[in-house]
């Protein structure tokens, strides 16, 4: 820049008299103009967005500031995001801010790549937003979403045989969903066979499905823009081996006993931790793990993530994970999944179970799932009616 080095102090003050206007729990995102190009390489000079410039002192493309004062974490209630600089972009284009340098010129401590703005805004958006909390309406509207999922999964029992192809059971659930007045899947379904199962998020869908083989289905209608998300696992010949059964039934005693705990209050990060302990018990008696296993596990991995390495639960609505707070308790209207899972490759066995709970005032929370039949047994008994 042909200027002088403006003190960083200026800008400091300027956001401060920003942000004292603000409303609670609003978050400001303000971006760099762009730059225009005129013919072939030619591009107009630069010419930064003035607000941005004010409440920064940054003065280059490709730059978002922004500020929310209530975040949670003190580091984010200012934020910079630059493009990442390197020798290359030095000698043909010049000299770019550094994380050092950004600071030096706006005072703003915390400043991130342009490619971590997504995972960092989305985290922020979840703070700012009101969507956890889902009224009456919203709830029936799911409770449709998840009702023509039933349907589509209750057509599929009896679809389902050796020989069929995964994408033909994409399929069937495609053309309930769209006669049911859902425009199709709430996100990418999942239709794993066998060792596919254990791919978490399997989404090619092109195997068959081979005698002795569970298939994972994990499919969701939408509703109106509401998503539901369900997982089962059926037998593709109607009926499950011992083994596979012990399995079936290990997950579904843990996903019914973590359900029991999203109630009113509920920190988030307490309520995975309890359901760890509660897969640790099913694994030890499935001989998959050993209590000297725990004995020597790392905190920062325990042992049962050998043979369950995902969530638990997610927030569910407009999104099929969608926007909500994990650091504070969890309130009555708030809908979350329970999907507890044992994946065993060297088993060629995966079982996953999945139901949408609607958080109560009190007492256990209110399953949208609960007519989609989910016990083994009875599973076995519509396919083979």
């Amino acid at each position: 820049m042909k200027y002088h080095k403006i003190s960083p102090d200026l800008f400091c003050k300027n956001r401060k008299k920003f942000t004292s206007q603000m409303e609670n729990g609003c978050l400001a995102v303000f971006n760099s103009n762009d730059i225009y190009p005129i013919s072939a390489d030619g591009t107009m000079p630069f010419q930064q967005h003035r607000d941005i410039f004010y409440l920064s002192g940054v003065d280059q493309e490709e730059s978002i500031l922004v500020l929310f004062p209530q975040a949670s974490n003190p580091a984010h209630r200012e934020v910079l995001f630059l493009r990442e600089t390197n020798e290359h972009i030095a000698i043909w284009e010049g000299e770019k801010l550094t994380k050092q340098t950004a600071f030096d010129t706006s005072g703003i401590k915390t400043v991130y790549w342009l490619q971590q703005f997504q995972s960092i805004f989305k985290q922020l958006m979840a703070e700012a937003q009101i969507r956890s909390v889902k009224e009456k309406l919203e709830i029936d509207l799911m409770q449709q979403a998840c009702n023509i999922t039933e349907s589509g999964f209750r057509r599929l029992l009896s679809f389902i045989k050796p020989g069929v192809w995964e994408y033909e059971i994409e399929a069937e659930l495609a053309n309930e969903f769209l006669r049911n007045r859902s425009k199709g899947f709430a996100y990418t379904p999942i239709v794993a066979s066998g060792k596919n199962a254990c791919v978490l998020h399997y989404i090619e869908n092109n195997q068959q499905c081979k005698d002795g083989d569970v298939i994972l289905l994990d499919v969701g209608a939408e509703y109106a823009n509401y998503s539901s998300d369900l997982t089962r696992c059926v037998p593709v010949n109607g009926r499950f081996t011992s083994r596979q059964k012990e399995v079936y039934n290990a997950v579904l005693h843990v996903k019914n006993e973590a359900q029991k705990l999203l109630v009113s209050g509920t920190i988030m990060a307490e309520y995975h931790k309890q359901v760890g302990v509660l897969m640790e018990e099913q694994l030890v008696n499935l001989g998959l793990i050993s209590l000297n296993d725990i004995k020597n596990q790392s905190p920062d991995w325990p042992a049962y993530k050998k043979y369950f390495m995902h969530g638990t639960s997610h927030f569910l609505g407009l999104d099929t994970h969608d926007v909500g707070l994990w650091h504070e308790p969890i309130q009555a209207g708030m809908v979350f999944t329970c999907e507890p899972g044992i994946y065993i490759p060297e088993e060629g066995l995966g079982i996953r179970l999945e139901d949408d709970l609607v958080v109560q005032e009190t007492g256990a929370p209110f399953n949208l799932m609960a007519n989609i039949p989910i016990e083994a047994e009875a599973i076995e008994d519509l396919m083979n009616a």
